[in-house]
């Protein structure tokens, strides 16, 4: 800095523009963090599935809203998590009454009324998939409600099960036998009886 002329008084420029700057570097440090944050959030989606979503809540055991491309909603817990499908409990820690399939749900919410946030970045264990899930209960004769993608349901005892049909004994008097296309089921609901 050099000294003014004599006679003449020093100015103070450059110090008046002081708390503008310090406010810009701020302002500058603020929107750095801001967007630090955001990468952070975009990798973590990035990485994530919905059945490492699952995964996450079925750990939490929060109880959510799963709405399914065929129009379902399911107010429940997820208690079970596999490739393709997910058990689903109306209580914390209750039996599976329906499975649905991962690729149907369009939507999940979490019912408990607080944020929560779940990586979703890890992967279901080997195993559990839905056409595997219906050929057990195929082998018990269970009785259910199936609701295909298209939002139809039909309900009967199910018959057999294989990788590309499920068999089913429709409800009614007679009882009807429908075939139904394995890839087309959205949810399957146990029905007692």
């Amino acid at each position: 800095m050099s000294t003014p002329p004599f006679g003449q008084e020093p100015s103070d420029t450059g110090l008046s523009e002081l708390p503008a700057l310090l406010d810009a570097g701020r302002q500058q440090a603020d929107a750095e963090e801001r967007r630090r944050a955001r990468d952070l959030r975009g990798l973590a989606v990035d990485h994530a599935t919905l059945a490492g979503v699952l995964v996450d809540l079925a750990e939490r055991g929060h109880p959510v809203v799963i709405r399914t491309i065929a129009g379902e909603i399911h107010r429940s817990w997820v208690v079970a998590v596999g490739e393709d499908v997910t058990g689903l409990a109306e209580e914390a820690g209750g039996h599976v009454l329906t499975w649905c399939r991962v690729d149907a749900i369009v939507s999940i919410t979490d019912a408990v009324g607080e944020p929560t946030r779940v990586p979703g970045d890890r992967r279901p264990p080997p195993g559990g998939r839905l056409v595997e899930v219906v050929a057990d209960l195929a082998a018990e004769r269970a009785s259910v409600a199936v609701t295909l993608i298209d939002g139809s349901v039909v309900a009967g005892r199910l018959d057999a099960a294989g990788p590309r049909v499920v068999v089913l004994r429709l409800d009614g008097d007679p009882p009807r036998t429908c075939y139904l296309a394995s890839d087309r089921l959205a949810s399957l609901r146990l029905r007692s009886g």
